[in-house]
């Protein structure tokens, strides 16, 4: 090339150089740009990125209270979200927080399933195991209408222990300690129900209708198994009462229904019938008890093919009342008894109520029969006159020949006693009506009375008040100053009773040793 081009090149590409320069400043600021561009959509990303960790960590801490929530709602789907029959499961081993009563899922506890406020038709269905305060259950459990609480009827619910009680304020007998409280058309079968609290009842209805209580044992009350009272409705069969130390089954008020098939095995008074009660007593087995059926007041019960025996002291007894006497119908010409009364320790039957007791078609001991029979009975049967039990049906009752074998030497009705029995027991009345008194049954020659209760007067405490509560309350003398005595008894537990009642109602009672 020539010189002076080439001088003339180099002078252009001087010249050009700093443009060069600038273009490339330029590109390098742009792509600076664009970098910081790219970061700051970065830094942008990992800000979301981090607030979404930062949610889902305090979603994570919080999931024990949306699990528990969860199982809260679930509760109520139970009873609420399913057609047809609900089936709640408790289990002692289960869970109330987590659990949803589902057969996986169990609740630990019956309060737990009955807080679901379970519908009509639900069956709340119980594993093996004890139900008491230690496994969490809050006493007494109330049962919603209409629902059923189910353990096993095959064993009476020999390893499914219901065991406890708490307080229910009766609107007829006050203040009770009870395991159950009975509820319309409810079911109960298949549990063992135990009650050692003082005065505690198994199962209380009062005043309900359509109550179904089968294959259950009733064992170790301190009073009754079963309390039946006001205008209740019931079918107790094929259940086993026990060692209760009161009665296995007490029914006052105005109860109907039938109770049989039963088992009264060992059990205080086998069954306590009094006020205005018209139950129909069938096919059961009454041995071995203190007295096997005692009817007070006005009571017009019916008995039908029952075997009474080897009790301790009566088979059946008849109370004379204040007016008037009770009506039982133990059979007539037209609709036979058939009851077998046999080996009872002083009599088969003892009929101190003064009139006549129809009892046509039965077989007992002649000499032990005390006050009138009439054994020919050509008067209707009151149980003509009554409307069949038409609560859930039941298998027929087993032959009662097959229910319970007798003792092998029932020549000595005190065989094989190793049980405190009473000998006499409280059913406590109305205390807001004075013509209804406590009944003390001691319907055999007296025992010898060892407490008394009395109310000292002053202020309130004077006889017509404590009448209103015991009518045969009367005046006595105690240290010089008058006093209201309120009973006298032979035993300590029956006298305690007496106590509370007055108690409750206001009064300040003392018990005494005579």
């Amino acid at each position: 090339m020539p010189k002076l081009q080439t001088i003339g090149l180099a002078i252009s590409m001087a010249l050009l150089s700093p443009q060069i320069a600038l273009a490339h400043t330029y590109n390098l600021n742009s792509a600076n740009s664009n970098l910081n561009s790219a970061n700051s959509k970065l830094n942008s990303a990992n800000s979301k990125l981090n607030s979404a960790n930062s949610n889902l960590n305090l979603a994570n801490s919080n999931s024990s209270n949306d699990v528990a929530s969860q199982n809260l709602a679930n509760r109520s789907l139970i009873a609420q979200n399913y057609i047809g029959q609900v089936t709640i499961f408790v289990d002692p081993n289960g869970n109330d927080t987590y659990g949803n009563g589902s057969q996986s899922q169990p609740f630990r506890t019956i309060t737990a399933a009955l807080a679901t406020n379970p519908q009509p038709g639900t069956v709340i269905r119980l594993a093996p195991g004890t139900y008491s305060t230690n496994t969490g259950e809050n006493f007494p459990l109330k049962l919603s209408p209409g629902v059923q609480l189910r353990g096993n009827g095959n064993t009476k619910g020999r390893d499914i222990i219901i065991q406890g009680g708490g307080r229910f304020v009766s609107p007829t007998f006050g203040g009770q300690n009870i395991t159950i409280l009975a509820a319309n058309n409810s079911h109960i079968g298949g549990i063992t129900i135990s009650n050692p609290n003082t005065r505690g009842y198994g199962l209380w209805v009062e005043g309900r209708n359509n109550v179904t209580i089968a294959n259950n044992t009733f064992t170790n009350t301190s009073h009754d198994g079963v309390f039946l009272t006001g205008k209740a409705n019931v079918l107790v069969s094929e259940n086993i009462f026990t060692r209760n130390r009161g009665s296995g089954i007490s029914a006052v008020g105005d109860s109907n229904g039938e109770i049989r098939g039963n088992t009264f095995d060992n059990t205080g008074f086998g069954l306590s019938i009094g006020q205005r009660s018209r139950v129909v007593l069938r096919d059961n087995q009454i041995v071995n008890n203190m007295d096997g059926v005692i009817i007070s007041n006005v009571a017009t019960p019916a008995l039908r093919g029952n075997t009474i025996a080897n009790n301790r002291r009566n088979g059946l007894v008849v109370l004379k009342d204040r007016n008037r006497q009770p009506s039982p119908d133990l059979g007539t010409a037209s609709n036979p008894g058939r009851n077998v009364f046999r080996s009872n320790g002083e009599k088969d039957i003892n009929n101190v109520s003064g009139v006549s007791v129809i009892a046509a078609g039965n077989q007992f001991d002649r000499n032990k029969i005390a006050g009138a029979l009439d054994t020919v009975a050509n008067v209707p049967s009151d149980l003509d006159r009554r409307s069949p039990t038409t609560i859930a049906s039941l298998p027929s009752p087993r032959p009662t020949n097959n229910a319970l074998p007798l003792p092998t030497n029932p020549s000595n009705p005190n065989n094989n006693y190793n049980y405190d029995f009473p000998t006499e027991i409280l059913i406590e009345r109305e205390p807001s009506n004075p013509g209804n008194r406590p009944i003390a049954l001691s319907p055999t020659a007296p025992a010898t009375l060892r407490y008394r209760v009395v109310v000292p007067m002053g202020g309130n405490s004077n006889l017509a008040s404590v009448r209103k509560v015991v009518p045969d309350a009367f005046r006595s003398n105690k240290n010089g100053r008058t006093v209201i005595q309120a009973g006298a008894f032979a035993q300590r537990q029956v006298a305690e009773q007496r106590l509370q009642l007055l108690s409750q109602a206001g009064f300040r009672p003392t018990l005494e040793n005579l």
